[in-house]
């Protein structure tokens, strides 16, 4: 006899899947991934790291034979699983194939849903919170130039106080300011729609979340919550179809041991978990601010945690109605109550408060109303947290007020557990990554997560050659995933390991090259070319009026007078007006820098402030076996606090350049004086060529030209900027 617990068609399930029952059960692995900025669907950011774990588990055991790669798993294959309760529930996706022990002989993984309950495969669920940025975003976010301009101004402040600050932060934002801000008002003309997704919607969350702490405590509660339900769903799974269904065993059936729990999470996803997990652990009381006679810090309670949505409601009475039920039906058996108290704690008050019908048959209770404060009975259990592109110290760093709370830890709950092993991975070229370094350093920090040794747990690499691209690939870095499942998830090496940072790992060959080449040369590269093209285009055109007009827009995108930034400085703020007419006058005309030149050195001060983050104390050895209990560092000529030789190179390869145009020109425009000069007769037949070939000419010395002034802009604009962001 079933009690109410499952509908009708889960208990046939139940009953069909007996016979798959008689496998041990084991402890549950849940893979909780957690999706970064944008407008990410349901599930959306779960299939590659299905896909990863699946291509992990399928290798060969001989190195030389190329691991499988799949491409195959959807958002639809996940939400089949993870929908639960008409929509509003949250479960999990279970594959076959995907075993949690080594297999030599593994199932096929196809995408094929698993039906174990034993807990044989990973367990993923993709928390998707993005609704939440989303509903806030449009009522309350600014724009990119309202919110990165006032949070300059509070930093340039706190700097003034004498307040401590890292060494990226101010260049960081004035790049935004001086760079992001232009070229968004230039695409706006053509791409207004996509300039507001990217601006607006991406850009709009990072601030949205630092500066309305109610959509952070509403993200922190919505995380908290999911993760109970997964806890509940899982005890009422194995209830069913492991406890309900076996037979006694010496006396005993099997017993409840609570499933482990892997955060992985990306960018800004990364710093919300960050805040849930330490949320978890602070002191109840706080959480459901009751006022206390102690002095909480400013950034405690998260306005907004207390909000409870209507649908978690619907969610919490379905999760309390089919607990009531279990607990009604084995009230004399203390083991399955106990176990009910670990995941509710106060369970004897939630389901004992029932009446009793007159012939004394027990009365369940209806709508049992959600929680005030989530149960957070999973934060014991979660064994690994793994950050991918991690912001979490930029916003240690750009809103100190949101994390006063780590310096205290009287505010963390005295049952906190063993701690949390943390793993923070980076790539280089990865303008949202960090190193841990400030949230390191912070008394609630250490009491929480494991980090020892911390060259194996806060990584920066170098694998990903194009700057900020890099930020979304590690999702199909095989060789990343590789190595946290092997070395994290399966043999737990990462804690004692000399080789845990491996060399294929660290520093994938041409990295290095290619991030140099964004930086100090396509990108230069690029701008010139829209330059000559612009030139060339004046220079052979017949039309005075549009001969005038390519060559001013080609100079206007270098360097271009203040007037319009001056007038509109003038009508948004009366305290920017000029204080005389000549200072009003030389305001309007003082030389700027155009978009093009905004970028080339935004590129190489981006390059600075990326090295500036990625320093560590320790220096990779030739060997690849650095000491571990320091941060893996990496060093060349820009990258040292002596930048005079790769500025010496920089300037050499403009001489070079400028060299070059000035022969081309002068070979090119004065063939027969070239061959006097040389004393040879090679130059003189070019003063018969014309048409397009001297045409072709001419766009080849214009571009020469162009680019070696841009090389020497290079050459000033390093310097510039490692003056201006140095390592602290």
């Amino acid at each position: 006899m079933f009690p109410f617990i499952y509908s009708p068609k889960e208990k046939e399930m139940a009953v069909d899947n007996q016979h798959q029952n008689s496998a041990s059960p084991q402890k549950r692995q849940y893979i909780v991934v957690v999706h970064g900025m944008g407008e990410q669907k349901t599930n959306v950011t779960a299939p590659p790291v299905v896909e990863r774990f699946g291509e992990a588990r399928h290798r060969k055991p001989d190195s030389s034979t190329k691991a499988p790669a799949y491409n195959f798993i959807i958002p639809a294959n996940l939400s089949g699983q993870t929908v639960r309760n008409d929509g509003i529930g949250h479960g999990w996706a279970e594959f076959e194939g995907i075993s949690v022990s080594q297999d030599s002989n593994p199932q096929e993984f196809n995408g094929a849903i698993s039906t174990d309950p034993n807990g044989k495969n990973f367990r993923f669920v993709d928390i998707a919170w993005q609704f939440i940025l989303r509903s806030d975003i449009n009522t309350f976010g600014s724009s990119t130039e309202e919110w990165s301009k006032a949070l300059l101004e509070k930093l340039e402040l706190r700097k003034k106080n004498g307040k401590p600050m890292a060494s990226w932060a101010l260049p960081m934002l004035k790049s935004i300011v001086n760079t992001a801000i232009p070229v968004k008002e230039m695409l706006a003309f053509k791409y207004a729609s996509l300039t507001k997704l990217v601006f607006d919607d991406f850009l709009g969350d990072v601030h949205l979340y630092g500066d309305y702490g109610r959509t952070r405590g509403r993200a922190v509660r919505h995380f908290h919550v999911v993760l109970d339900e997964i806890m509940i769903r899982d005890f009422l799974q194995w209830y069913w179809q492991i406890y309900y269904q076996s037979k006694e065993q010496n006396g005993k059936k099997p017993a409840y041991e609570p499933p482990e729990f892997t955060i992985l999470a990306h960018s800004l996803g990364s710093i919300m978990s960050f805040d849930s997990l330490v949320y978890a652990h602070i002191r109840d009381d706080i959480r459901r601010n009751d006022y206390t006679s102690d002095e909480w810090p400013e950034s405690l309670p998260f306005p907004g945690y207390d909000f409870i949505h209507d649908i978690e409601k619907k969610n919490w009475n379905y999760l309390h109605e089919k607990l009531q039920s279990i607990w009604n039906a084995e009230e004399n058996n203390q083991e399955i109550l106990s176990v009910i108290k670990q995941i509710i704690p106060n369970a004897d008050e939630l389901f004992n408060a029932d009446s009793e019908h007159s012939n004394g048959d027990r009365q369940e209770r209806e709508n049992i109303a959600a929680p005030d404060i989530p149960y957070v009975s999973w934060k014991n259990h979660v064994t690994n947290f793994i950050t991918i592109g991690s912001p979490i110290d930029k916003f240690l760093a750009l809103w100190p007020d949101n994390y006063l709370h780590l310096h205290d830890t009287g505010t963390i709950a005295t049952s906190a557990p063993g701690k949390m092993y943390h793993y923070n991975f980076c790539d280089e070229q990865d303008p949202v990554g960090h190193h841990l370094e400030e949230a390191m350093k912070t008394p609630v920090y250490q009491t929480l997560f494991n980090t020892d040794p911390i060259g194996n747990h806060d990584v920066v690499f170098r694998r990903y050659g194009i700057p900020g691209v890099a930020h979304n690939l590690y999702w199909t870095d095989q060789k990343l995933f590789f190595g946290i499942i092997d070395k994290i998830i399966d043999t737990k090496t990462a804690n004692t390991s000399d080789d845990f940072v491996w060399e294929e790992i660290h520093q994938k060959t041409r990295a290095f090259k290619s991030a140099k080449r964004w930086a100090y040369y396509l990108i230069p590269l690029i701008t010139t070319l829209a330059t000559t093209a612009l030139v060339s285009y004046g220079v052979m055109n017949d039309s005075l009026l549009w001969r005038w007009l390519s060559i001013v827009a080609a100079v206007l995108l270098w360097v271009r007078p203040n007037l319009l930034t001056a007038y509109k400085d003038e009508t948004v703020d009366s305290r920017k007006m000029a204080r005389s007419w000549l200072e009003d006058k030389w305001n309007k005309i003082r030389p700027v820098r155009g978009i093009f030149s905004r970028l080339v050195s935004a590129a190489i001060e981006w390059r600075r402030i990326l090295i500036v983050e990625s320093l560590g104390s320790n220096t990779l050895l030739d060997d690849n076996q650095p000491d571990v209990s320091e941060r893996i560092a990496f060093q060349s000529q820009e990258m040292t606090d002596k930048p005079l030789k790769y500025f010496a190179l920089l300037v050499t390869v403009a001489i070079v350049s400028l060299v070059g145009s000035l022969a081309l020109g002068y070979t090119l425009f004065y063939p027969t004086q070239a061959d006097e000069l040389l004393h040879i007769h090679a130059f003189t037949h070019l003063s018969t060529i014309s048409g397009p070939w001297l045409n072709a000419g001419k766009i080849a010395f214009f571009f020469m030209l162009s680019y070696s002034f841009v090389r020497f802009y290079v050459a000033v604009s390093f310097l510039g900027a490692w003056k201006r962001c140095r390592p602290e």
